[in-house]
C-alpha cells in the first residue's frame, strides 16, 4: 500500500530505472518488528489497530554501547521524558541496540526494528530511512527527531498545531531552513532545467518534518520514486527538465523537491535551534534579536522567528547534557522565557507572536 499509485487520481506507476530495488526487496524493507522488551510500552502507546495517536519519531543505525551515538541518543531520550508527554518511537536499523535503552528507564520509548536500506545497484544515503520511519511508526500525528537533537520545554505544542487545518497538509511540513547557501545551490541546480519556475514557492525547509497520517500516501510516493529509480517527465516547454530521482543525494533535498513539485505553500517557523549554543539566548533571556533567522528577500524580508522547541547539531553528548540539565532546572524554577523569540521579544504561542508581528508568514 505505501508504494502504490493513487487509484482515485488514476496514477499509474512509471517504468522502474536500472538502479531500482525489486518488488521483493521493497516489500521486505517495509516490514517492522517490536523489540519484545518494549511490549508494555507499546501497549500503552498504540491502540488495537496498531496506531499511536501522537509521537516523536526517530531513526538510528548501529549504536555501539557507550559510544558517541549511544550517548547522543541518551540525551535525546532523556529530554523527551523530561519535557514531553508524548511517546518517542525509535526505528532501529542496526544490529543490537544498547542495553541502556531500557523500557523501565524510558517508559515513553517504543523500540522497533527493521532491515537496513539495501545498497544493491547504488549507494543509498542512510537518511532515506527517515521516510521509512515516518511510515513504519504509524502515528496519526508525528514529528521527526534526529539523533543529534534534544527537546526543550513546550515542544509538545507542535502536535496540536500540526493537526489544525492550516497545517494539515497532504505532505510533510518542514520548518524554515537557516542555511541560505544550501537553498540557493539546490534551487540553482533545478531552475535552469525548468523543474522550478521563477515564480514557484521555492523556500527550503530542513528535513525535520511534521505530518499527519493523511500524508502517508505522499511520503510513500516520494520514497517509492527514489527506490524505483523513477524519472519525473519533462515539463511543457522545458525539454531538459526531466529529473531522475536517484540523482537527488539526500532526504532533505528530496523532501523539498517533493513539496515544490506538489505545490506546497506553507511552512513552519524554524522550531529547532541550529546549534545547542543558541539556547544561551533563551536561558539568558536576551532581547537583542540575535537569534532571529536571517532575512530572505522574497519570503521573509524582515527575517523570521526562532522557536526553541529543540536543538539540532547536538553532536557533543556532554554539551547536550549541560543544556538539558539547565533547561530542567529553569523549568522547575518556572523562570524560563517563552519559547518563541523575534525582534527581541518572547512569545508563548503563534497568536501572541502575530499580535506583535502581523506580517510573520511562517506557522507556529
Amino acid at each position: 500500500g505505501a508504494f502504490c499509485g493513487d487509484a482515485e487520481q488514476q496514477e499509474f506507476l512509471p517504468n522502474a530505472g536500472a538502479k531500482a530495488l525489486g518488488r521483493a526487496a521493497m516489500e521486505s524493507i517495509m516490514q517492522v518488528w517490536l523489540d519484545t522488551r518494549f511490549r508494555r510500552n507499546y501497549e500503552r502507546v498504540y491502540d488495537k489497530g496498531g496506531w499511536a495517536e501522537r509521537g516523536w519519531v526517530n531513526y538510528v543505525g548501529n549504536c555501539a554501547e557507550g559510544g558517541k551515538y549511544d550517548r547522543m541518543m541518551t540525551q535525546l531520550l532523556r529530554s523527551v521524558h523530561l519535557f514531553s508527554k508524548e511517546p518517542i518511537i525509535v526505528l532501529h536499523f542496526g544490529m543490537t541496540p544498547p542495553r541502556s535503552w531500557d523500557p523501565d528507564t524510558f517508559p515513553q520509548l517504543v523500540l522497533l526494528h527493521a532491515k537496513p536500506l539495501p545498497q544493491t545497484g547504488m549507494w543509498r544515503s542512510f537518511n532515506f530511512n527517515k521516510y521509512r520511519s515516518m511510515l513504519l511508526a504509524k502515528v496519526r500525528v508525528g514529528a521527526e527527531l534526529d539523533a543529534d537533537e534534544f527537546l526543550a520545554p513546550g515542544a509538545d505544542a507542535i502536535f496540536g498545531r500540526t493537526a489544525l487545518p492550516d497545517a494539515h497538509l497532504a505532505g510533510a511540513l518542514p520548518p524554515r531552513h537557516w542555511a541560505e547557501q544550501k537553498q540557493r545551490r539546490l534551487v540553482a541546480a533545478l531552475l535552469p532545467r525548468g523543474r522550478l519556475l521563477p515564480e514557484a514557492d521555492d523556500e527550503m525547509g530542513p528535513s525535520h518534518p511534521t505530518w499527519t497520517y493523511h500524508a502517508a500516501p505522499w511520503i510513500g510516493k516520494w520514497l517509492r520514486r527514489y527506490l524505483r529509480d523513477e524519472v519525473l517527465p519533462a515539463r511543457e516547454g522545458f525539454s531538459k527538465s526531466t529529473l531522475r530521482i536517484t540523482d537527488v543525494p539526500e532526504d532533505e533535498d528530496l523532501l523539498n523537491i517533493g513539496l515544490w513539485e506538489d505545490g506546497a505553500t506553507k511552512q513552519w517557523c524554524k522550531f529547532e535551534a541550529p546549534d545547542p549554543s543558541e539556547f544561551g539566548v533563551l536561558l539568558q533571556g536576551r532581547t537583542d534579536a540575535v537569534a532571529d533567522i536571517v532575512p530572505d528577500p522574497r519570503f521573509y524580508p524582515d527575517g523570521a522567528p526562532l522557536v526553541f522547541y529543540s536543538a539540532h547539531h547536538a553532536i557533543d553528548p556532554e554539551t547536550s547534557k549541560q543544556f538539558v540539565d539547565a533547561l530542567e532546572r529553569r523549568q522547575k524554577a518556572h523562570d524560563l522565557p517563552p519559547p518563541i523569540t523575534f525582534k527581541g521579544g518572547f512569545y508563548r504561542n503563534g497568536e501572541e507572536l502575530r499580535k506583535a508581528h502581523a506580517g510573520v508568514r511562517c506557522l507556529i
